[in-house]
Order: structure tokens, then C-alpha cells, then sequence
């Protein structure tokens, strides 16, 4: 008995021994080391192999220059709340330089729009792309718009005529062509200035001017002539150099110039003008910019960065806002105080009065 009890006895098994746990502390070293090594070699390959990049990683150096310094999302929007933001600078010291085509909206951030103090949010339809006075029409790019409301010349003044006084014309035209023929009844002393035609699409025989000008049906052109002292009519010609000098002072300009035919294709026409507004005008006489460079010199300035004319008396915002995915959305001061147009391509010109953002 006693020999198998020893047996048994030295048959029997050890207690196993007690197994050892890791911390919670070393488990935050060891996913530490784990997490530090994979940086530590990306930085290495990025660093050896440059190549191996994606274009379009961010680098971060001081703040992004796009962004407000105090701003705060509302819903689709960036409201600013700083009136310090810079708001371009006047045409005296910065030239307004043609654009390469290139858009660049510049009016969104982080997926929102950047709608400055003082403004609020618009969302014009997208079929006014082709609708204002700053359309660039030519050979290639049609108009398509809508001339909207149209009045006729009843409201003209004694210091010009009217082939019909019917004719179908924009308010504004109207007011800037009273203008206009009282100073040049005043300098010239040769005749009288008359619209010969607007929104009629001459293009046949016995017409003064037959050439078909694509702006016409704007309604805010008009074809001048000289009406004569004995009654007749004279066309205008290049040689009636007193409208290509002085019209930009009414919001006018000649669109199809000698300087514009490579581009829009249309053969020089001196007694075709086109109503742009005043400040429009003046700074495409300022710059010495034909209306597709003023068009694609414009996509440089977003409402973020707008450009500022100075007329001497009042200081004027214009921008370009980009036309958007399904909706547009543009920055517009909250007075009211301003004039919209499209461009007829791709996106909406606003001029407006004071410097947006201030």
C-alpha cells in the first residue's frame, strides 16, 4: 500500500505557475512605438522618394490666405465678420491684367461660399449666364438670353433723333444717350447724332447698316447716324473719332473694334455702341482693355478679392463669381446698391458700390 501511494504521489503534477499581464501603460508604449515607427518611416520614403508624392497635399505654412480671420459657417455659407479684410486695390497701382481663361472662382471655402460683411446670398437662375450688358457676343458665342423689360424712346431729349421713336431700347440706354448728344451737339457743331436702329437685326439690302451684330437684341445697343443739316443721313465711320474717344464717360463702348476682330471675328463697326454702365466703361478705358479681355481679366477677382475702381467721388467693387453645379451661388451688398450681369460662358459680373467686405 505504502509503495503505491509513493506511486501515485510521484505521479502527481506541479501547480502551474502564474501567468504574467501587461499594464494598461505598457500597452499605450507598445501601440506608441507601433504608431511612431510608421511615421517615422513614412517621413523617410517621402523624404528619400519626393516622386512617390501626390500633388495636392497640403503644407501648411502660417494660415491659409483665403480664409477670413473671423468667420463662422451658416448653413451652405462663410459669413465674415471682419471689416479689416483687404478688398483689392485701386487701378491706379494695380493694372487689371487680361486673364489667361482660366477660371477661378475664389468665392468658396471648405465646400461653402464666402459671402463678405454687408452681403447677403443670391442664387440667380442659370440661364441668366446669358442675360446683362457685359455678354461677350461674337461669331462663336450667341446670345440667348432674355432682354427682359424694354421702353421705348419717348424719353429721349432735343439733342438727338430717332429714326422711329418706337424703337425697343433699355431705360438706362436711354439716359446715357441724352448724355451723351447734348455734349456732343455742344463740341462737334456737325449735324445731329440719331439712332438709326437697336434691337433690329439688320442684315438685308437698303438698310444703313447691314451688318448682323450678334449684341443687337440685348437692347442695350445702339446703331448712330448724322442726321444732316439738309435732311440726309450720313454713316459713321471710322474717321468720327469723338464717340471711340469720348463715349466711355456715358457707359458706352464700340464691342467690335479693330483691336477685337481676331477675337470675336466681326468686322469693325464704329457706329455700333454697346451700354456697359459707367464704371465698366471707365475702367476698359482706364486699362485699355477691349471687352474679352475685361471679361476674362475679371475672373482674377472673386468677391474676395474684388476690384476696386475709383472714380474720384465714389469707389466701386467688381467681382466674378464662377457659375456653380446645379446652383450659383453670388455675394451681393445688402443695399441693394449694385448691377449683376453674366457673361454669357460661364459665371456672373457684379458691380457694386463701396468696397465689399468694409
Amino acid at each position: 500500500m505504502k509503495q503505491r501511494r509513493r506511486r501515485r504521489a510521484a505521479v502527481r503534477r506541479k501547480p502551474p505557475k502564474p501567468t504574467s499581464r501587461i499594464s494598461l501603460a505598457g500597452w499605450f508604449l507598445i501601440i506608441g512605438a507601433f504608431v511612431g515607427g510608421i511615421f517615422g518611416i513614412n517621413k523617410v520614403i517621402r523624404a528619400a522618394f519626393p516622386q512617390l508624392v501626390k500633388r495636392g497635399d497640403i503644407i501648411v505654412e502660417g494660415d491659409f490666405a483665403d480664409t477670413p480671420k473671423h468667420a463662422e459657417p451658416v448653413g451652405d455659407y462663410i459669413i465674415s465678420k471682419d471689416d479689416s479684410i483687404p478688398a483689392g486695390t485701386d487701378p491706379q497701382s494695380e493694372p487689371l491684367e487680361p486673364g489667361d481663361g482660366a477660371v477661378d472662382a475664389g468665392s468658396s471655402i471648405f465646400g461653402r461660399s464666402y459671402i463678405p460683411a454687408g452681403c447677403v446670398a443670391i442664387e440667380p437662375e442659370q440661364k441668366d449666364i446669358h442675360s446683362g450688358a457685359l455678354l461677350r457676343l461674337d461669331s462663336e458665342n450667341v446670345y440667348i438670353g432674355s432682354t427682359g423689360a424694354l421702353t421705348d424712346l419717348s424719353e429721349m431729349n432735343d439733342c438727338y433723333c430717332a429714326r422711329s421713336k418706337s424703337l425697343s431700347i433699355k431705360s438706362e440706354v436711354v439716359t446715357a444717350m441724352n448724355a451723351m448728344a447734348k455734349d456732343w451737339q455742344t463740341v462737334m457743331h456737325e449735324g445731329k447724332l440719331m439712332i438709326y436702329s437697336t434691337t433690329e437685326p439688320y442684315d438685308v439690302n437698303g438698310s444703313l447698316y447691314p451688318e448682323a451684330l450678334p449684341d443687337r437684341a440685348t437692347g442695350y445697343c445702339v446703331d448712330l447716324c448724322i442726321l444732316n443739316e439738309d435732311g440726309t443721313i450720313s454713316r459713321i465711320g471710322s474717321d468720327t473719332t469723338w464717340l471711340a474717344d469720348q463715349a466711355w464717360h456715358y457707359g458706352f463702348i464700340l464691342p467690335y473694334t479693330e483691336a477685337e476682330q481676331e477675337a470675336t471675328g466681326i468686322t469693325p463697326a464704329p457706329y455700333h455702341l454697346r451700354y456697359v454702365g459707367k464704371e465698366h466703361a471707365a475702367v476698359m478705358h482706364d486699362q485699355g482693355l477691349t471687352l474679352t479681355a475685361y471679361i476674362a481679366a475679371l475672373r482674377k477677382h472673386p468677391v474676395s478679392d474684388p476690384y476696386i475702381y475709383n472714380d474720384g467721388s465714389n469707389v466701386w467693387s467688381i467681382y466674378f463669381t464662377a457659375k456653380g453645379v446645379g446652383k450659383t451661388t453670388v455675394a451681393v451688398p445688402m443695399s441693394g446698391d449694385y448691377v449683376m450681369s453674366g457673361n454669357n460662358t460661364d459665371g456672373f459680373i457684379v458691380v457694386a458700390a463701396g468696397r465689399i467686405g468694409s
